[in-house]
């Protein structure tokens, strides 16, 4: 356990903020003042009189593709040590700490180790897939605003409806792309129906590493395998489609 060099304030910050660092220095955690307003004082001041903070071990959260659920694949830290970094308004204070095996636990320092490094592993192809996810509803988008202009910019009726014919096009394979990785349902029944998405397995066993103890299976690990193929082939083909699909869009907006 450690803490920082206390101080009182005579103002609320205007700015607050802490990161948790790992040992190579790299951010794995951020929380802003919002997110450690937790409690109001007497007075009505936000978090008034001594405060502590508690880290729950875990790296920030994945990004989101937008009106969609959450990936729920936020790994849990190994043991080793970390840095804890308090910025009140403009001015940095740090301290190391360090977090240590339970010695109630079976398994090695090693076999911990390579839980993380098999999570992150999980958790960075999770957020690239979100991104290139991300990516592809904004071709999407602008190519639905290309068309909008094209309609007023008084082309012939025939023209728009081609146009119009192609967006569809664009807008099926984007669909399609990003429902490989999240459910697009509208409802919860349309949710419980469709296959289960790339994303959703991954959040799936993501929950398991979170409530189980010791190495990885090699059953998941030879599934996780097969999802990152899912994972390769869904892209390739999505570039491949929406490529030849764009150009023609374009031709006919000229």
């Amino acid at each position: 356990m450690t803490s920082l060099h206390y101080e009182k304030l005579e103002n609320e910050p205007k700015e607050i903020g802490i990161e948790i660092l790992d040992a190579s220095g790299k951010v794995l955690r951020n929380y802003s003042k919002a997110e450690m307003a937790l409690n109001f004082g007497k007075d009505g001041g936000v978090n008034s009189g001594l405060n502590k903070f508690v880290w729950d071990m875990r790296i920030n959260k994945l990004s989101s593709v937008p009106k969609r659920p959450g990936t729920a694949v936020i790994p849990i830290v190994t043991p080793g040590k970390y840095t804890v970094k308090l910025t009140v308004d403009g001015t940095e204070e740090s301290q190391d700490f360090e977090i240590f095996m339970s010695p109630k636990e079976n398994y090695s320092q090693t076999q911990s180790d390579a839980k993380f490094a098999f999570w992150m592993d999980m958790y960075n192809t999770a957020e690239n897939s979100i991104q290139n996810v991300i990516s592809a509803l904004k071709v999407r988008d602008d190519a639905k605003a290309k068309l909008e202009t094209f309609k007023t910019s008084g082309a012939k009726s025939r023209s728009i409806s081609k146009a119009e014919k192609q967006y569809a096009s664009i807008e099926a394979i984007v669909n399609t792309y990003e429902g490989t990785y999240v459910s697009t349902g509208r409802t919860l029944a349309e949710v419980i129906n469709l296959p289960a998405t790339i994303l959703f397995k991954m959040s799936f066993m993501s929950g398991i590493l979170d409530h189980s103890e010791g190495p990885v299976s090699q059953s998941m690990k030879t599934e996780f395998e097969q999802l990152k193929v899912e994972d390769k082939a869904a892209t390739e083909q999505y570039e491949k489609d929406i490529a030849k699909t764009l150009e023609k869009f374009e031709k006919m907006l000229q």
